[in-house]
């Protein structure tokens, strides 16, 4: 059996450490976390009892983090959005020059431009980096995480008993459980079909309307529904999005416009991976908060 070397930068982080344990519990593979100088050395400690090789680097040592891709078959990037632009054009660079095969850049989320932008001021970069690299890829988009639905990132906001829907509730969105998504990446980039490819992924599909019965049903708490008009005309892209009404409320306009997850879900090229239901995460979450 082959081997095949990831590396992953932001290991240590929420998502990427859901991979790396999806990738661990896999055999077909070797893992790597590239960490940061001054990182947290307790989570990496345990990382590296598991067996991982924890790679130590400056990022702005471009030599450095050559060095540390030697031997990587694919570099995952699993970073914040905030450093994405300045990391990563760096970590493919450097990918290239140490001769890896492959690049996964940090997408993770709606692959609609418009909505990307919320988060990254020129989503087409990291395609540019990936074609001035001349690096294979497999990018991965999804829905909103199920980590999310009980906060005010989806307009829920259970301390106040409250949220927002943009319109009638009806129009059906993807989610994505981070575990069921770390899972379909380890089994995916094992299939031939993943090279240069654009993947959606989904744990399941549902309606505000749905969503807010299922919060109420294991949360024990009914929700003030406050609901405004479908827009649209809205422009995501342009001065639209400065709206209070927009900014308070950014995913459930999205989900109204369906803008809010991946134009193609592509998980039957691994029709083995465990999808968690929304209900068994919601029974679970709450459980742990009685």
């Amino acid at each position: 059996m082959t081997i095949i070397n990831v590396t992953i930068a932001g290991g240590s982080g929420d998502l990427g450490g859901k991979l790396v344990q999806a990738f661990l519990a896999d055999d077909s593979y070797q893992v790597n976390v590239l960490s940061r100088v001054n990182s947290d050395s307790k989570g990496l400690d345990q990382l590296r009892k598991q067996g991982v090789s924890v790679i130590t680097v400056d990022y702005n040592q471009f030599d450095e983090l050559v060095k540390a891709l030697q031997g990587t078959d694919i570099l995952i990037c699993t970073l914040h959005y905030a450093i994405v632009d300045e990391l990563q054009p760096v970590l493919f660079r450097a990918a290239k020059a140490a001769g890896v095969r492959r690049v996964v850049p940090s997408d993770f989320s709606s692959e609609n431009e418009a909505f990307q932008r919320l988060v990254c001021p020129d989503p087409a970069a990291t395609e540019r980096n990936i074609i001035e690299a001349q690096l294979e890829y497999t990018r991965y988009f999804c829905g909103a995480f199920y980590c999310y639905l009980t906060t005010s990132h989806v307009g829920v906001n259970l301390e106040n008993r409250s949220v927002t829907v943009v319109g009638k509730g009806d129009k059906p969105f993807s989610l994505a459980h981070q575990e069921d998504l770390a899972r379909f990446v380890a089994a995916s980039l094992k299939d031939p079909r993943s090279r240069n490819a654009r993947l959606g992924f989904e744990s399941c599909t549902i309606t505000f309307n749905e969503l807010i019965a299922a919060i109420e049903k294991h949360s024990g708490i009914k929700l003030n529904v406050t609901r405004l008009p479908s827009d649209p005309s809205l422009d995501f892209s342009g001065e639209d999005i400065m709206r209070e009404d927009v900014i308070n409320n950014l995913f459930s306009y999205a989900a109204d416009l369906e803008i809010a997850g991946p134009h193609k879900i592509t998980n039957g090229i691994c029709p083995s991976v465990h999808l968690t239901t929304l209900d068994t995460y919601l029974a679970d979450f709450f459980s742990k908060k009685a």
